[in-house]
């Protein structure tokens, strides 16, 4: 995105409007909003949406909402998988290429992930601040007092261009760590899911079972168990580091399974959760197990040796210290064979 003006936008999508559709009837959905006892009927226009998520300023102080034109290019790419699967349910290698970028970059639009985003810019400097390292400039600007130079520099990494730039970055390499990942589409016999603004679960490793969904999303794919995510109120998808071909076609799924998706996703919203108008969510309070296990009946399988995760973690090594890969790749197939499937170079907003 390289103009020097874009539409204003006050109230920006967190959770975009292409996704929500499919739950929308006449763009109205029913949302259930933290700590208000009954929920409310509300337009995707407004739902999952929070004042100016994505603006910034430029150096010379002007705002500028390139980075919510850059999205809104990106979702326009992912539409028309989003409806193609709506209407005809199954994963072929163009659409997990797509989902896995849409899903990646759903993971780091959450409120969680720039939360956690400053609290590790904060540690790190914390730590590792160095006077003898700190730039001329930055030593004058706090008066040659070191304790307010790292102090500064906290806070100039905490500002929006930054941490934008970071989501973009790291979404293009979660995309490549997702779609390493063995795929299954669950399918439920009617539209008995929900969605949230924080719709994106991953499933820690070492631990079997919860009494209660967690309230926090996770992040570290790498590690995770699972990762799921509803995609329309009867198809959700779950991801497993299992060597196994991806599943084409669907696999349907009870209530129960339906019922932990539900629990699961949302337990960790953040204000909002939301699901068809009209209809009764799955919902259980039995002890949650994750999907994966659920599905075979079985406890969770070691993946610590799988080929799956090592074509991620060659990846993640090849490009370390590039801030935008050239490619995504995905694996499809039984064979761990990436194949690139994109440019990394959508939804970068300007350098400046």
């Amino acid at each position: 995105m390289t103009r020097r003006s874009y539409p204003e936008v006050k109230k920006g999508h967190i959770v975009p409007r292409v996704y929500q559709r499919a739950w929308a009837t006449n763009d109205q959905i029913t949302v259930h909003i933290a700590a208000k006892p009954a929920p409310v009927t509300m337009n995707i226009a407004d739902a999952g949406t929070r004042r100016r998520p994505y603006s910034r300023h430029r150096p010379d102080g002007t705002r500028t909402d390139d980075m919510e034109a850059a999205l809104g290019e990106a979702e326009g790419r992912f539409a028309p998988i989003l409806d193609a699967l709506e209407h005809s349910p199954g994963l072929t290698l163009e659409r997990k290429g797509g989902l896995t970028q849409f899903i990646a970059l759903q993971m780091v639009r959450s409120p969680e992930f720039f939360r956690i985003r400053d609290q590790r810019v904060a540690t790190a400097i914390e730590e590792l601040f160095v006077r003898d390292h700190a730039k001329p400039a930055l030593l004058e600007l706090a008066g040659d007092d070191t304790d307010r130079a790292r102090e500064i520099a906290i806070e100039k990494l905490k500002e929006q261009t930054p941490a934008l730039m970071s989501m973009t970055q790291m979404s293009l390499k979660l995309a490549t760590i997702l779609g390493s990942m063995r795929w299954q589409l669950l399918q439920v016999a009617r539209p008995a899911l929900v969605y949230s603004d924080q719709p994106v679960v991953l499933w820690p490793a070492g631990i079997e079972a919860v009494a209660a969904a967690p309230t926090r999303p996770q992040f570290g794919p790498m590690t995770a168990q699972e990762v799921l995510m509803p995609l329309t109120p009867s198809l959700a998808v779950v991801m497993t580091w299992e060597d196994l071909p991806d599943r084409e076609a669907p696999r349907d799924i009870g209530e129960d399974i339906a019922a932990t998706i539900n629990e699961l996703v949302i337990g960790q919203a953040d204000r909002q959760w939301m699901h068809v108008v009209g209809s009764t969510p799955a919902r259980t309070r039995t002890p949650l197990r994750t999907v994966s296990c659920a599905l075979t009946g079985t406890h969770a399988v070691d993946t610590a040796g799988s080929s799956r995760r090592g074509h991620a973690q060659k990846f993640l090594k090849r490009h370390l210290t590039k801030r935008w890969p050239a490619t995504v790749e995905v694996l499809w197939g039984e064979a761990p064979a990436p194949v690139a499937v994109a440019s990394g170079s959508s939804a970068r907003g300007e350098a400046d």
